[in-house]
């Protein structure tokens, strides 16, 4: 299956491409933000890991979609 959107570092995406991609399941949204951040507040269905665990964990993310 391609990837939802191309793997273009410039590429921006819109909110409802985002929230379309969410609900279908074609990408994972990432919050890399502290926890105390997203205990403020978070989008439904993202996942968390924060930017200094990233790198560490980025062999749980998926392969087949688009992060």
């Amino acid at each position: 299956m391609p990837p939802a959107f191309p793997a273009d570092p410039q590429l921006e995406i819109s909110t409802d491409e985002t929230a379309q991609a969410l609900e279908d399941g074609s990408a994972l949204v990432v919050d890399v933000r502290e926890g105390y951040e997203r205990e403020a507040g978070h989008i439904a269905g993202t996942r968390h890991i924060e930017l200094e665990r990233l790198a560490s964990q980025s062999d749980t993310l998926p392969r087949d979609r688009t992060v």
